[in-house]
């Protein structure tokens, strides 16, 4: 004669459980900040403004800004303000986004008018170079990790 041990049944419910899985997931995430601290860079801004209308250009000015994700820095192009917020922030690659669009400059290639860009890359050891998307005057930033 062979017996079975009988069935034990736990009273469980769905949301009992979908309400206790995501508190076994925040030990974790206080482990990640921990492990991992959110890395903080040093860009140096070069803001040149420019004219087309005089051989004279107005002085650029350089400085630096202590960044990390989520930081922003304003500066200022023809009167307006440029806002820039640091997405990805690693010594390696800064990404920036900008609340106006800005024409990305390579070399001597003219500036694109009618850009719609406003997610830039600044990498370790290169120079971002981006300007106001404007014909007669404008300007120009410049922006790299420092070293």
């Amino acid at each position: 004669m062979s017996h079975t041990a009988p069935t034990v049944h736990r009273p469980t419910t769905r949301r009992g459980a979908l309400l206790a899985a995501p508190l076994l997931l925040l030990p974790g995430c206080a482990l990640v900040d921990r492990v991992r601290p959110a890395e903080t860079v040093t860009l140096t801004v070069v803001t040149s403004p420019w004219s087309g209308w005089s051989r004279e250009q107005p002085e650029e000015e350089t400085s630096t800004e202590e960044v990390t994700r989520g930081t922003t820095f304003t500066r200022s192009a023809m009167g307006e303000d440029v806002v820039f917020t640091v997405g990805t922030c690693t010594t390696k690659r800064v990404v920036l986004r900008t609340d106006t669009p800005l024409s990305e400059r390579e070399g001597d290639e003219g500036i694109d008018l009618g850009t719609d860009q406003d997610t830039f890359t600044v990498r370790e050891g290169e120079t971002l170079k981006v300007t106001t998307p404007t014909m007669d005057a404008g300007t120009t930033f410049e922006i790299s990790i420092a070293s």
